[in-house]
């Protein structure tokens, strides 16, 4: 087994070490986290696990492989930086990075390095990801004529993150940063190269708060992306990514489910996911995900996203907050 070092054991630390635990070939050694009731509930959830007295140690620790990194997004170079001293590989969340000119340092040089780095985008792995994007390929519906997303949640940080207090922030949080950051990385991958055409960003009165609402516009690849989401109050959850080409539509919903426009122009479950399971098929996106780690470790194919495709989605989704 690949012995994996966690650094950050918040929302979503807790949520991968828990896959990890779950895996065949992956297995959660030390971690590491500045709050002690975090690493508390690690430890209670995978006994096993040491706990680490802090980064340094993490990333030192001579029976892992690779380091996942899930603290806030501020510290996520330093982190990586220290990781690549070890000569650990590189899982990370989420964004990059806020800082784009010691992103893209950090990324030249991992390149030319060729040393092992991964981000956590789960669409690159995702069964119903990998499912549109096979129906694409294979011209299902025609030549692409654009993209659609559609992103609603009743608040913000959503429920299970209210831990994580810094998403509610501007400064490293927001839903643009947290969840259309993996719709635009799909559109790049699927798509191609992004570029931003317009975007407007509403704001709260406070000068501290996240975005509420955007409405966003870029091409990928040439192919029109039309981004809206909002935060509302006692609105329904959705979270849409629809391609539409001459001959039908494909969309991804609730993340993990597939759907096909039928000739009746009403949505239907795709073969792929029918009856579609939401806790089925989240747990069989985390797997896939960390089935492609484990061959990236093993050196092996795999379909883990870049640090330079993470790079060129943080560039452009800075670019929308700055619009």
């Amino acid at each position: 087994m690949a012995g994996i070092g966690v650094i950050g054991l918040g929302v979503m630390g807790a949520r991968m070490l828990g896959q990890i635990g779950r895996h065949h070939g992956l297995d959660a050694v030390i971690a590491w986290d500045p709050s002690d009731a975090a690493l508390e509930r690690a430890l209670d959830t995978s006994p096993g696990l040491i706990r680490a007295g802090s980064v340094d140690e993490v990333t030192a620790f001579p029976d892992i492989a690779c380091v996942y990194i899930a603290s806030p997004p501020s510290s996520h170079l330093d982190y990586i930086e220290l990781a690549c001293e070890q000569g650990k590989a590189v899982f990370c969340e989420k964004p990059l990075a806020l800082d784009d000119v010691a992103a893209r340092a950090v990324v030249e040089r991992i390149e030319r390095d060729g040393h092992p780095a991964a981000m956590n985008f789960p669409h690159a792995s995702a069964p119903a990801a990998v499912a549109l994007a096979r129906e694409l390929d294979n011209g299902r519906i025609g030549a692409i004529e654009q993209v659609s997303v559609e992103i609603v949640f009743p608040q913000w940080p959503e429920s299970w993150q209210i831990a994580a207090a810094w998403l509610c922030k501007r400064a490293q949080g927001g839903f643009v940063r947290e969840v259309v950051t993996h719709k635009l990385f799909l559109a790049r991958r699927l798509l191609g190269p992004l570029e931003l055409v317009h975007a407007d960003i509403t704001w709260p009165d406070d000068a501290q708060g996240a975005e509420t609402a955007a409405d966003i516009r870029v091409k990928a690849g040439g192919v029109p992306v039309h981004v809206r989401g909002r935060v509302e109050a006692g609105a329904t959850e959705v979270v849409h990514w629809t391609v539409t080409g001459e001959r039908g539509a494909l969309r991804l919903f609730d993340w993990y489910g597939l759907e096909e426009m039928a000739a009746d122009r009403t949505w239907r479950e795709h073969a792929r996911n029918r009856p579609y399971d939401p806790a089925g098929a989240r747990l069989a996106a985390a797997q896939a995900q960390l089935d492609s780690l484990d061959a990236l470790l093993a050196g092996g194919v795999h379909a883990m996203a870049t640090l330079r495709e993470g790079l060129d989605v943080q560039r452009m989704i800075e670019a929308i907050l700055r619009s």
